[in-house]
């Protein structure tokens, strides 16, 4: 086993691993956090400020309860991505020590440190939870827009 190589192929993996981590984050900030504000600011500008909400509909405060509490399950669902990505990056860190500092390491015990175990699927069930919070999320903005009128 070549030390070297191995410890740079995981650095690499944890640079990798950090960066799309990152630019995940950057474009959930944009899409889930900033979309809601640019469709409010345009509904304000294409009615010139004229707008007034029916909120005396249950239906309307039925979508925002649901909006808000979709929003808050965004914020979990993409701590629980964030949170595995994290802890694979540890995983790879304590690979590296272990290789540097071990010269009886045995490929077995090395696969137990590196491999990815049920991360793959938690991640994966993380994201399917995400976007049908997204869904959710969409719909109940939509059935709030439904509520504006035009003074």
């Amino acid at each position: 086993m070549n030390k070297e190589k191995l410890i740079d192929h995981l650095s690499k993996e944890i640079e990798t691993l950090t960066n799309n981590t990152l630019t995940y984050r950057v474009r959930a900030a944009f899409t889930i956090w900033i979309g809601p504000f640019v469709l409010l600011g345009a509904l304000i500008i294409a009615t010139k400020g004229n707008i007034e909400f029916q909120t005396e509909s249950g239906t309307f405060w039925i979508a925002v309860i649901i909006a808000a509490v979709s929003y808050y399950g965004l914020g979990v669902a993409a701590a629980i991505v964030e949170e595995q990505a994290w802890d694979q990056c540890e995983d790879w860190r304590r690979a590296i020590v272990a290789v540097s500092l071990r010269d009886d390491l045995k490929a077995e015990e090395l696969n137990d440190l590196i491999s990815f175990g049920n991360a793959s699927k938690k991640i994966r069930g993380a994201y399917y939870k995400l976007f049908g919070l997204i869904l959710i999320a969409f719909s109940a903005i939509a059935v709030i827009a439904t509520h504006i009128r035009k003074c």
